[in-house]
């Protein structure tokens, strides 16, 4: 991991990305990226996607379309999207070892534990504020799955 350094240039994306992912590593992040907005190629891949019924039964998927395919519908003024990646429980039992076995049973592991909701809100807000300090103040709103993003 490089060390961080004291100010970065916001218009440095290279610079910023690499601190985002150290921040967000040092936050107890497995993997962090910044995405910019120009969804239309993801845009075709959800409509198809949806159209073949791959969502199963998760049928809020279908819902809000416009705003899952355009971040500054859900907050305005957004330049890019920081998507941040967390192991529910990395040493976990492995499920289907588990489920082989007839007198055993194996929990979700998101269910285990604190609320991820709330765990990851925390690191979030965390990882945004710690970035703040490097870069400028900025304006964020931070998703645990809680929002058609």
């Amino acid at each position: 991991m490089s060390s961080l350094p004291k100010k970065i240039d916001s218009t440095d994306n290279a610079a910023v990305s690499q601190a985002v992912v150290d921040i967000a590593h040092k936050h107890g992040f497995d993997a962090a990226a910044v995405a910019n907005l120009n969804l239309t190629e993801d845009e075709r891949w959800l409509k198809e996607w949806l159209d073949k019924g791959y969502h199963s039964g998760m049928d809020y998927l279908q819902r809000n379309h416009d705003l899952r395919t355009d971040p500054k519908k859900l907050r305005e003024h957004t330049g890019s999207v920081i998507s941040l990646r967390m192991n529910y429980w990395p040493d976990a039992a492995d499920a289907w070892t588990e489920l082989e076995t007839p007198d055993h049973a194996y929990i979700s592991r998101y269910a285990l534990g604190r609320d991820y909701h709330k765990v990851m809100r925390q690191r979030m807000k965390r990882v945004a504020d710690e970035l703040q300090t490097l870069i400028e103040p900025f304006g964020y709103r931070v998703y645990t799955d809680s929002a058609p993003m």
